[in-house]
């Protein structure tokens, strides 16, 4: 008899949960898929009246959801919480019908909210109820973390012991992209462009790499950082940085350049000689690997980022990465050192980095994980999976 499995959650732009439901279909022999949205429609009017008709209609939508989500918890054998799925009662109630609860443990948003971006005080009650979610989740789910640096982490953010808890590591899964011609390396009187891109939050350091290319351009004017963010006001503090600091002739940020338009893939695969990992000081930076690191080495760009336990599980300094403190002199020095570098000595750390991309990183190897683990369940007693 094929096993019911229900995805509760948001799929759409998440790569691993679209690799974790292509495997399930792909099993159609052994596995029936119900897929349910848990994202409540309706955004909010300004017009008083408006809004008060769609939080009504919002409510009736969520107390239809969780009915038939409900519903759903009781032919479910197996419940699947896609990357980013906080909803407490969603979780209580699966932990209440006894399901057996495969929970991607992308971030802690406890650990992002409050230790890491400071939104919230420790102590608050918001904070304290992420913190409770957490626990839940690593307790009475087989939780799919990223490396095993974060598993320790996340667990002891908890006060659990990771040997205690039911896991599995599934690394990070992107999309593969063109590759990057690498034209600086081979023509050393073209511009040497490094690329950031991301959200801008605190986690990634990006002040520090905005002055590491001031201590640059004192020895080398020869370098451009191009910053690809995503959000006009977040970016402004970093502008007044770059103007104050004389660097609007090396800086260039813009945040209509993205993965989802194409531009950002043209512009890193024509122009991209270099590529900036995070550099931030809280401890959640120098625990992570971030998707920007895993993309570069999908298209074989050179990737500089600060020393990190979790980047150390999968790639090495100076044969598929190039790790650094950091510290604005020291990733200055490196970017220095990286510029001088031959075709022959990049393009050999590419190609071991990009065999990391495919061994770990990439949809193939993801599906191949999530494929050992439905089969693993299949053939496990019923009580296998807490």
């Amino acid at each position: 008899m094929r096993k019911n499995i229900l995805i509760v959650g948001e799929a759409l732009d998440l790569y691993r949960t679209q690799t974790f439901m292509k495997c399930v279909m792909d099993n159609y022999q052994l596995f029936n898929l119900t897929y349910i949205s848990a994202k409540p429609y309706y955004k909010l009017s300004g017009n008083p009246l408006i809004c008060f008709i769609q939080k009504i209609k919002r409510r009736t939508h969520l107390i239809i959801r969780d009915i038939f989500i409900l519903y759903q918890f009781l032919h479910a054998d197996l419940v699947y919480f896609p990357a980013m799925f906080v909803h407490f009662r969603i979780l209580k109630a699966a932990i209440f019908f006894k399901k057996k609860i495969l929970a991607e443990y992308y971030i802690s948003m406890f650990d992002t909210l409050a230790l890491d971006r400071k939104t919230y005080s420790e102590h608050s009650v918001t904070a304290q109820r992420y913190k409770e979610f957490d626990t839940l989740l690593q307790k009475h789910s087989r939780a799919i973390y990223l490396n095993l640096t974060e598993a320790r982490r996340y667990a002891a953010l908890c006060q659990l012991n990771l040997d205690d808890l039911d896991y599995t590591i599934i690394p990070l899964c992107v999309k593969e992209r063109t590759k990057a011609l690498l034209y600086y390396y081979s023509h050393k009187d073209t511009p040497f462009n490094i690329v950031w891109w991301g959200t801008y939050i605190p986690l990634h350091g990006l002040e520090k790499i905005i002055l590491a290319i001031k201590a640059v351009v004192k020895k080398d004017e020869n370098c451009h950082l191009y910053i690809f963010g995503n959000n006009d006001e977040a970016a402004e503090p970093y502008g007044r940085i770059i103007a104050e600091n004389g660097l609007t002739n090396h800086i260039t940020i813009r945040n209509d350049v993205t993965f989802y338009n194409g531009k950002l893939e043209k512009f890193l695969t024509e122009h991209c000689a270099l590529s900036m990992g995070v550099f931030g000081d809280s401890e959640k930076a120098r625990s992570v690997i971030v998707n920007k690191a895993v993309e570069a080495a999908g298209m074989k760009i050179p990737i500089l980022t600060q020393h990190s336990e979790a980047f150390s599980e999968f790639f090495q300094d100076g044969r598929s990465i190039f790790m650094c403190e950091p510290s604005i002199e020291v990733i200055a020095d490196n970017i220095l050192s990286i510029k001088s570098m031959t075709v022959a000595e990049v393009e050999h750390i590419v190609n071991n980095s990009f065999k990391v991309f495919q061994d770990n990183f990439s949809t193939a190897a993801a599906y191949a994980a999530y494929e050992n683990l439905l089969k693993e369940y299949v053939q496990m007693p019923s009580n296998y999976i807490k």
